[in-house]
């Protein structure tokens, strides 16, 4: 009897390790389990926030958040997808191309904007014929009239196709530097005149005074300002110009579209601050006071 106990003993001990093995294993299995639906739910998470900082106009915190959101899953295209979109918005048009070139590779289906917007990166670095591959692609496979209307492709494929016959046929043009009344150090673009040719205005990044506000979350560059600037028919040069009058102008980006031929209303390029959502048109009247009124959709 007593070899009897001592071998029923020595049976006993290796099935509870066995079953203790099991449970141990089982718990760790679930652990990680659990663990994984949490960290599946905090990118979630985070990829909610960081489109809502994107669609608010905070490219800088858009981008980190979606750039350690896809070093996290580097197979991930949608995530490099979201990359790429926030350095286009940044003006960063090669990294912007890298990674929709890496969202493509991953998985071509995986935006249906991502064809547009590789195209929209390649016009901008003037690689045409990419840029219209990819156009046409996103047309190709976005049948609905509307949504094809509303991204404009035709009229981005329609510049590049412009852009072609102008490089086939190029012109003697002069550019002259309207001077330091108008022109500065920093970005001055976009102007419009009027029919009568007395008023132009423009949007420029230059600092209106020493404590102008810079775009810390964009491009940390001064925000965008609209300036005007008078025909002098006694100099017959453009005047001294200065920033619009009225309150057409805030502290945050505010970029002219064009001025209407009488000259009593500006169009204007801006986003909502108080909504995550893109820009639109608005338009600034000219008043009887002649100061500009604030801008409205």
């Amino acid at each position: 009897m007593q070899h009897k106990h001592r071998y029923m003993n020595s049976f006993s001990r290796p099935i509870s390790k066995i079953v203790m093995g099991f449970f141990f294993i089982g718990c760790i299995s679930g652990i990680k389990a659990q663990k994984s639906a949490i960290d599946n739910a905090g990118d979630k998470i985070r990829d909610f926030n960081a489109r809502q900082s994107f669609y608010r106009g905070d490219y800088k915190t858009a981008l980190g958040t979606f750039k350690d959101l896809y070093n996290g899953t580097p197979s991930n295209a949608e995530y490099a997808f979201w990359v790429g979109e926030c350095y286009l918005n940044m003006n960063d048009h090669s990294s912007a191309i890298q990674y929709f070139e890496k969202a493509k590779q991953i998985n071509p289906n995986a935006n249906s904007n991502l064809p547009l917007e590789l195209g929209k990166a390649y016009r901008l670095t003037g690689e045409l014929d990419k840029a219209i591959a990819e156009f046409e692609a996103y047309k190709k496979n976005v049948t609905n009239i509307k949504t094809l209307k509303e991204s404009e492709v035709d009229h981005y494929l329609g510049q590049c196709n412009n852009a072609k016959q102008f490089l086939a046929t190029p012109v003697n043009v002069k550019i002259e530097n309207l001077g330091g009344d108008v022109n500065s150090e920093f970005d001055d673009k976009r102007p419009s005149i009027t029919a009568d040719g007395k008023k132009m205005i423009f949007t420029s990044r230059r600092p209106r005074d020493k404590d102008s506000h810079i775009d810390k979350e964009g491009d940390g560059k001064y925000f965008e300002d609209i300036y005007m600037s008078q025909w002098d028919t006694v100099k017959n040069a453009w005047g001294e110009a200065d920033l619009v009058s009225g309150s057409i102008n805030t502290e945050f980006h505010d970029a002219a579209c064009s001025i209407s031929p009488d000259g009593k209303q500006i169009f204007v390029y801006k986003n909502d601050a108080l909504e995550a959502r893109g820009g639109d048109i608005w338009v600034s009247r000219l008043s009887s006071s002649g100061r500009w009124g604030s801008p409205k959709t």
